[in-house]
């Protein structure tokens, strides 16, 4: 663990991310369904200048903690012309940013400068990962939150003198904002990584010295101050029995939403760890198949485990599933993947795994067969990342398409400066339009009511592509517009 400034790791990281993801967050459209809906909800906060309740056209709306949303009113309030480009930035691209800087910083700290730098780069080259950090989701802030827990505490960990009082304040108030930023999750994993940690290393005793308990009481004081701000308000009790109910034990219990079969997350980890994901998969067999002998496992490969294999588990039984729910995983994905690498890299299922891997991009194939005789796993990997990274450099480019074919960017241009009326077909994400537009928008489920609406009454009506068919039954309302997505029609 020699001390080194890593000054080049550090510049290629921020150029990686100035070059190729900071332009997407000022080129990105806002999509309908999350971003918009968070700009009502952040509008509606600001007019009702209650900052604990949160609400989506007046309705009581449980489903977030208040953190992220009052970063969305600071750039709201005081920078509004730039309200959409700067919220992505400071609120999920920054700390994905600072994801990718803790993840050197420990893994370097815990081996050395190659393994942090290449679990970092691995961890950048993930599109799944990547693409998250740049919409506007809380996921990416309370992953940053949780790995600054982590961090803090493996730091602690490996540290042989005795842990300073306010480091572990700063550990035990990030799991306390990492709750406040999307809720339970945001204080399961860390704790759950910790614990599973210390048993492998048979040392709970550790407990002690990094103050547990009181830590824990810390998160709840944090807690505590902000299920009393949201008491004291007129809607605070149904609010609170809501978020407690509905949104926490109703989700982990039975799902309203996104419920799904046990085994969703493991089918779909080949996915959003494309294009890792198969090497991930062996090295969750394979760790859970060896269970028995984690003795003889090395710290770093507990840390994978803690901080991948059981929270996975965890999360597999949980009713309420989406991907995006294992973003905080996604450094001990890496962890535990790589270090699987290196325990077989001299068998012929390690070849295998890496080649499957690089078909899945193809030109790393290539690249290995046409400069790599020698079969060097490094070179292999370093392919794997470079042919990502120059992917990625064609993003900014793509996504001027990308808003052209499959936003609401050039519909929201044509209906904005218009007088007619809005009418959406089967599309109630559509509402959320009203923030951009300022205009009032109907709503409609049934189409025998479009064949109603008298002529001189000039309307506009949004549709998704599915349902086209149905509104063209109509020969009142003719195509204005359309893309891959959306369908614009006037009378």
């Amino acid at each position: 663990m020699e001390k080194k400034s890593h000054k080049k790791q550090y510049i290629f990281i921020i150029l990686i991310y100035l070059i190729i993801f900071v332009p997407l967050v000022f080129l990105r459209y806002p999509d309908a369904r999350n971003e918009l809906k968070y700009f009502v909800i952040t509008k509606d906060m600001i007019k009702a200048k209650n900052y604990l309740i949160l609400k989506y056209f007046s309705e009581l709306y449980p489903d977030k903690p208040p953190l992220y949303f009052w970063i969305l009113i600071f750039f709201k309030t005081y920078f509004s012309n730039m309200f959409f480009s700067l919220s992505l930035l400071f609120g999920s691209l920054l700390p994905s940013f600072g994801i990718s800087i803790l993840s050197f910083k420990l893994f370097t700290k815990l081996k050395d400068e190659k393994f942090g730098f290449f679990i970092t780069l691995i961890l950048m080259t993930i599109p799944y990962f990547t693409g998250i950090s740049v919409f506007l989701r809380m996921d990416m802030l309370m992953s940053f939150f949780i790995s600054l827990a982590l961090y803090l505490f493996f730091t602690t960990y490996i540290n042989k003198n005795k842990p300073r009082i306010i480091k572990l304040i700063v550990m035990y108030t990030s799991i306390g904002i990492a709750v406040l930023t999307k809720g339970g999750a945001g204080f399961i994993i860390p704790i759950l990584v910790i614990l599973t940690f210390l048993v492998l290393e048979k040392n709970l005793s550790f407990l002690k010295e990094i103050h547990f308990f009181r830590g824990i009481l810390l998160i709840l004081v944090i807690l505590g101050i902000w299920f009393y701000g949201i008491y004291i308000q007129p809607d605070g009790k149904e609010y609170i029995s809501l978020l407690l109910g509905q949104e926490t034990l109703g989700r982990m219990v039975k799902a309203k939403t996104h419920s799904r079969p046990l085994y969703f997350y493991l089918v779909r980890l080949p996915l959003i760890l494309y294009p890792y994901g198969i090497i991930y998969l062996g090295a969750f067999i394979y760790y859970l198949k060896n269970i028995r002998k984690y003795f003889s496992w090395s710290l770093i490969e507990k840390i994978g485990f803690a901080w991948s294999v059981v929270p996975l588990i965890f999360f597999s039984f949980v009713s309420g599933k989406l991907e995006i729910y294992l973003l905080p995983l996604y450094t001990g994905f890496v962890v535990l993947g790589f270090t699987f690498m290196e325990r077989i890299k001299y068998s012929k299922i390690g070849n295998i795994f890496i080649k499957i891997t690089e078909v899945l991009l193809i030109i790393p194939l290539l690249l290995d067969i046409l400069f790599n005789k020698e079969k060097n796993r490094e070179k292999c990997i370093k392919y794997l990342i470079g042919t990502t990274l120059v992917l990625y450099l064609t993003f900014p480019f793509l996504l001027t398409k990308y808003n052209d074919e499959f936003t609401l960017k050039n519909i929201v241009q044509l209906i904005q400066n218009t007088n007619n009326e809005i009418i959406t077909y089967k599309f109630s994400d559509f509402l959320n339009i009203s923030y951009e537009v300022n205009k009032n928008i109907e709503d409609l489920e049934n189409k025998d009511i479009i064949s109603k609406i008298p002529k001189n009454r000039k309307t506009f009506i949004v549709s998704r592509e599915k349902y086209k068919d149905e509104i063209e039954e109509n020969n009142k309302f003719k195509l204005l517009y359309n893309n891959r997505a959306y369908y614009l029609y006037s009378n």
